[in-house]
């Protein structure tokens, strides 16, 4: 594994270019077509909203509210972050791309370990609790469509997967954002078996 890259970007949606992040905040701007990225409350849109049906606001605000105090969501983050430093070994430095980041959750114990996150996300009420969470860049997007170059030492999708009609398209485009001899990182419900009304409310395919 190597540092990450010292250029902050993302592939411009509009022409592929390098549309660069401002450390001053300032509003993204591509570097080929000039095309400007709005930024609204420390989030990069790089897409309109999206139907929050199968994520309503009142369960984002639900899972948020739970998540410190909840046991599975520790003992979770716990595995991830043992899992993966059993794997790659030191990881202060590492710049990770969390795909479906959610409210920031992992996110943020990915930070607090010393990597360099950055989280994408189609719900903007879940980015909104996620913010304040992390210092990392969070971009609105959908994670069907990674506007984004190989800087990443790890992807991450996180209990992503199953909301999503092509599963393995989605691991294969994350494969793409990596330098060489990075690793994509995936975690999934657990079971057939163990499959209830919560699975349907929540958009599990």
């Amino acid at each position: 594994m190597t540092a990450p890259t010292t250029a902050r970007r993302f592939r411009c949606v509009h022409c592929g270019g390098d549309a660069r992040l401002s450390s001053e905040g300032d509003p993204p701007r591509c570097l080929a077509c000039e095309k400007s990225y709005s930024i609204a409350d420390g989030i990069v849109a790089l897409t309109e909203a999206v139907d929050d049906r199968d994520y309503p606001a009142e369960l984002v605000d639900l899972v948020a509210s739970i998540e410190r105090r909840h046991f599975w969501f520790a003992a979770r983050n716990d595995v991830i972050l043992s899992t993966i430093r059993s794997v790659i070994g030191t990881v202060a430095g590492l710049r990770v791309l969390d795909i479906g980041c959610g409210t920031g959750f992992v996110t943020e114990a990915l930070e607090r370990a010393g990597m360099d996150p950055w989280g994408i996300d189609m719900h903007r009420a879940a980015l909104m609790h996620a913010r304040p969470r992390i210092r990392g860049p969070l971009f609105s997007n959908q994670a069907t469509t990674l506007p984004f170059f190989p800087d990443f030492d790890l992807v991450s999708l996180f209990d992503v997967i199953e909301h999503l009609d092509d599963d393995v398209g989605a691991i294969q485009q994350a494969a793409t954002l990596l330098k060489p001899h990075g690793c994509v990182i995936v975690t999934v419900p657990a079971g057939q078996s163990l499959w209830t009304k919560y699975d349907e409310v929540i958009g599990h395919k």
